[in-house]
């Protein structure tokens, strides 16, 4: 008995967190007549964690959508109608956990919205964390100081972790957010979800080459690391407006002297090879006077980087260390001299 008691004393002060697969639903209560196909997916960036569903798009069958599946813990998901033109606006966030939730949606003057939010105790919490962070919307991008001290708060949130993600998908604050790691308790960083953030924006990446094609259609291999200056490298597609409107700025940018002699810029197109020839015109006709590559669909750098926004960038400096992501191009010369 004395050994039992032992055991399960020591078990208690040693124990580390798992998480089992638990059953749960989701049901979209359609006051809005949509009679169309509803999908829900994790919102992590095409990253799949630990929802699995029956089936991520769901007819109407008595005004209802209803999804259900297992989850390991609370994860954050979007549901939005695929292939309904006249519903495309309409793409909502919710924290789902384990067990029964519903929601309502309804049509109102500027179209579909969500008339009743589910009645769980995720749901609370993430109304909480909107309004300790003063925001409105989960996609504000926040201070760092200001998530940080949320999590600081609540070390064992779901949401203070999808938050860290998110942003630091969006920007680069992994020098803001090292702090992290000694504020989440072990329910978190057991969690795939943090480990895929501590791989991804805690480990510095050093990045002294990478394989791609030039104009000839020929493979070749470019160093990003011995120009004796910082390489901004560009991740870009012909059709991406916002990627044009960075293309233009970096060339105004470029200009400056103090930019140009401390930032070679390199231009790398996802497109496909059929396009190179478009590719050129576009770069020419806004006066891209630097290097450009190909590397169709981004195969070689998604060996090293998540490239599911478009532009990207890379900030690396002459020892090849990355030390910078998706920053914004105004801001890159002020951030190399505040090194």
């Amino acid at each position: 008995m004395r050994k039992k008691m032992l055991y399960l004393f020591l078990s208690f002060f040693s124990c580390t967190y798992s998480y089992s697969q638990q059953h749960f639903s989701f049901t979209v209560i359609d006051s809005a007549n949509t009679n169309s196909t509803l999908t829900i997916g994790e919102s992590y960036f095409q990253q799949e964690f630990g929802m699995k569903v029956n089936s991520n798009s769901v007819d109407c069958k008595n005004n209802r959508y209803y999804f259900e599946g297992t989850l390991e813990h609370p994860t954050a998901v979007r549901i939005y109608f695929s292939g309904a033109k006249s519903y495309m606006k309409f793409n909502q966030f919710f924290f789902i956990e384990p067990g029964s939730q519903e929601i309502v949606i309804k049509n109102g003057d500027s179209g579909l919205y969500v008339a009743k939010r589910p009645a769980t105790k995720i749901e609370s919490e993430f109304q909480s964390f909107l309004h300790f962070v003063n925001s409105e919307n989960i996609d504000s991008i926040l201070e760092p100081g200001i998530l940080v001290s949320y999590i600081k708060k609540n070390p064992s949130s779901f949401i203070g972790l999808f938050k860290l993600i998110d942003q630091s998908f969006m920007n680069d604050f992994s020098y803001e957010f090292n702090a992290v790691q000694s504020l989440f308790d072990s329910s978190i960083t057991n969690t795939k979800e943090y480990k895929y953030f501590e791989n991804r924006y805690l480990k510095q990446l050093n990045l002294p080459s990478i394989e791609v094609t030039n104009d000839k259609k020929k493979k070749i291999r470019i160093d990003l690391s011995n120009s004796g200056k910082y390489t901004l490298l560009v991740i870009w597609f012909n059709d991406c407006l916002p990627c044009i409107r960075e293309m233009k700025q970096l060339v105004q940018l470029n200009k400056d002297p103090e930019f140009s002699s401390r930032i070679k810029i390199v231009h790398v197109s996802t497109d496909s090879l059929k396009f190179i020839n478009e590719n050129k015109a576009t770069l020419k006709k806004h006066g891209v006077t630097w290097e450009n590559y190909w590397d169709v669909q981004g195969q070689q750098l998604k060996k090293h980087i998540i490239l599911d926004r478009y532009p990207s960038s890379l900030l690396i400096d002459d020892r090849a260390n990355v030390i910078a992501k998706n920053i914004e191009v105004d801001k890159i010369l002020n951030y190399i001299m505040s090194k």
